[in-house]
């Protein structure tokens, strides 16, 4: 709906420009056949210019190929390999979420805002106008159809006549006539004005504006561009007349008798106007200059103002990376790790729309010291490592409850590993490590009946499903199911599955994830030592068809203990570990991963860094889940950094600086976490 509304306002943004430029170049013109072509031409653009995109390119930020090291939070993705699963550290996608600066999440609120409210009443407007517009041309085919004599003139157009009082009036190639015109002095002169409305098909123009004007009716501009139309087509019309042989003086005479005559019955036929009469009859006196016509030639660069002004500039520079290629009938988008060779630094607002903040509410019992979040419209939900519980709190940061708690007895967990919550059903659902089952709580906290599964699930993520069923996606480790992925009903009845890849290392240091970025159910499984080059796909679970959708060639060339790919709106993204290092006599961790991005339109990519240019290019890490960017900071180290950022001197927008400002004044070290959310652009 945003993107909607957003093209409406460029269109009749240029709408007002539009006619601003006509009324300033051309209105005073008596080149009646230009002014048309050039009304038509503005109009046409008011509606393409948004769309037609060109491209001007900008030096990508360099930020040199050597890639910075990564907080500790990021190279927890390795230490699983060394430290197990029974550990208090999380599994590698868990940690790199849940550090003591930012965590992943899954879902922003989706409330009605000011948005929605316009485009909706843009398009109920709509909606009446074009039924009034229908309702008229109903209107004048009933009164054609009481015609009681017909003829045609000598250009073979038919004329009706009807009995009813009406204005003169052309529509769909024919005249219509009331009765005591044709028997007036002036029915010659009526018939030669609609002659020329009918020959230069001026009932085309009309119903293309009249499309217009219903679309940007909210713009008072649009409708004077639609009056300067009509009137363009009466000083047509009149021209014609007049050019036939008929005296100038005469056919002046008639248009001031009839002023008072009956008015039109709707805006879809050309009628026998007498608006703007004394415009009209100036302009018959006016003489036409053909110099006039060379004014169209300042179109041209008004034109390319205009799209210099719609213009995009590309995120992303330099050859392609990668090219589409067919996989089992899929068309998948395979990248050349090794062609990818610039780094930049990418805004969150290239990437994503306006960031909110919420600052979660700091009571005893909401205290926590890291945490995934999973969200919903109306809640969020933390599920802590420290202590290991699911907080639940309001969309405001409203703190609500804990829900279930650590145990190893009915309805009690310990690592969490997925969680969704489904306000459909209202209930929070909670997927431990080593699972058989999945847990169910409402979201008053009360204990509801679990989910047995179908298969084991030592580390696993799901999803729930439209229909009530559930998709689940798990790492099976040494033989703990025959499928990697399947759907099945609350009774724990598999629907349909895709078997466990074969001849795989499976252990407790392979993991699973699910970007869910683009609406679907996406499992990728992180396999560390993978000599293969794994393809990330979109699962159905209708179908239980797992569709390729994006792979990487040469991965292996990097060596990399862990590699995984997440899917975006207009990005497939991807991280690999180039290697590990020992810290310890008994414990090692990767060296910084390094991501990459790469344009699903253009197929180019980089290697990138990603920062919160909201708030003055403040790291943002790299957590994208379910169409959004979520990040979750502990307030002590997000005042750090933003006292860091305010310190540097390096940001020069004022507004930047004064919301760097109030956010920083506004949190204490002791407060909770501080969540980000930035919608994914489509």
């Amino acid at each position: 709906m945003k993107e909607i509304v957003i093209y409406a306002a460029q269109a009749g943004a240029l709408a007002t420009c539009s006619y601003l430029v006509y009324k300033a170049i051309f209105a005073r013109d008596a080149l009646h056949r230009l002014r048309r072509w050039v009304l038509l031409g503005l109009m046409v653009a008011s509606f393409a210019l948004p769309v037609c995109h060109i491209t001007i390119y900008r030096s990508p930020v360099m930020v040199g190929m050597g890639v910075d090291r990564m907080p500790d939070m990021e190279m927890a993705l390795d230490r699983l390999v060394t430290e197990g699963p029974d550990s208090d550290a999380d599994n590698p996608v868990a940690s790199a979420e849940a550090g003591q600066a930012l965590s992943t999440a899954t879902l922003r609120n989706l409330v009605p805002d000011i948005v929605t409210v316009t485009g909706i009443v843009w398009l109920a407007g709509i909606v009446v106008i074009l039924a009034r517009r229908f309702a008229g041309v109903v209107r004048v085919r009933r009164v054609m159809r009481r015609a009681t004599s017909r003829f045609r003139t000598d250009e073979g157009i038919e004329v009706l006549l009807v009995d009813d009082d009406i204005a003169p009036f052309s529509f769909g190639g024919r005249i219509v006539l009331s009765r005591s015109d044709w028997r007036s002095m002036g029915a010659e002169m009526i018939v030669r004005h609609e002659t020329v409305h009918v020959r230069e098909r001026h009932g085309f123009d009309l119903a293309a504006v009249n499309i217009a004007a219903a679309l940007l009716w909210f713009n008072p501009f649009v409708w004077l561009l639609r009056h300067e139309l009509v009137l363009v087509h009466e000083v047509a019309a009149d021209s014609g007349v007049i050019e036939s042989g008929i005296d100038a003086k005469t056919y002046q005479y008639l248009l001031i008798s009839k002023i008072a005559c009956a008015s039109g019955l709707s805006p879809v036929a050309n009628y026998f106007r007498t608006n703007d009469l004394r415009k009209r009859i100036r302009t018959m006196k006016r003489k036409t200059s053909r110099v006039a016509a060379l004014k169209a030639l300042l179109l041209i660069p008004l034109t390319g103002v205009a799209l210099v002004a719609f213009a995009q500039t590309p995120l992303l520079t330099g050859r392609p990376v990668a090219e589409k290629v067919k996989i089992d009938k899929a068309e998948v988008v395979s990248v050349d790790i090794n062609a990818i060779r610039n780094n930049v630094t990418i805004p969150l607002s290239e990437l994503a729309e306006k960031l909110e903040i919420v600052y979660l509410e700091t009571r005893r019992e909401a205290l926590f010291s890291n945490g995934k979040v999973f969200l919903s419209d109306n809640y969020i939900g933390i599920a802590t490592g420290n202590p290991r519980s699911f907080k639940l709190f309001d969309r405001k940061g409203k703190y609500l409850r804990d829900i279930g708690h650590e145990g190893r007895g009915p309805g009690e967990y310990g690592n969490i590993y997925s969680a969704a919550i489904d306000e459909k059903s209202q209930t929070i659902y909670i997927l431990p490590w080593q699972a058989t089952e999945l847990l169910a709580f409402g979201i008053d906290g009360t204990h509801k009946e679990p989910i047995k599964l179908a298969y084991n699930a030592p580390k696993g993520v799901f999803n729930v499903n439209a229909d009530g069923t559930f998709s689940f996606a798990i790492v099976p480790a040494f033989g703990a199911s025959p499928s990697w992925v399947w759907t099945q009903d609350r009774t724990g009845r598999v629907l349909n599955e895709v078997a466990a890849p074969v001849g795989r290392r499976m252990d407790f240091s392979s993991e699973i994830a699910a970007g869910k970025n683009t609406g679907g159910f996406d499992p990728f499984l992180i396999m560390y030592g993978n000599t293969d080059n794994d393809a990330l796909a979109d699962f159905d679970p209708k179908t239980g068809r797992a569709t390729p959708v994006f792979t990487v060639r040469n991965i292996q060339s990097k060596k990399p203990p862990f590699y995984s790919y997440t899917e975006l709106p207009r990005h497939f993204i991807g991280n690999y570990t180039p290697g590990m290092e020992q810290v310890s006599e008994t414990s090692s961790q990767g060296l910084p991963p390094v991501h990459f991005i790469v344009d699903k339109k253009t197929l180019r990519g980089a290697t990138y860094n990603l920062e919160v240019d909201e708030l003055g290019g403040l790291a943002a890490g790299y957590n994208f889940s379910q169409g959004y960017y979520i990040g979750n900071w502990a307030a002590i180290y997000l005042k750090q950094n933003l006292e860091g950022i305010l310190a540097s001197g390096n940001v020069k927008d004022d507004a930047v600086r004064r919301r760097i400002t109030e956010l920083n004044n506004s949190i204490e070290e002791e407060d909770n976490n501080v969540i980000l959310l930035a919608r994914l652009k489509k």
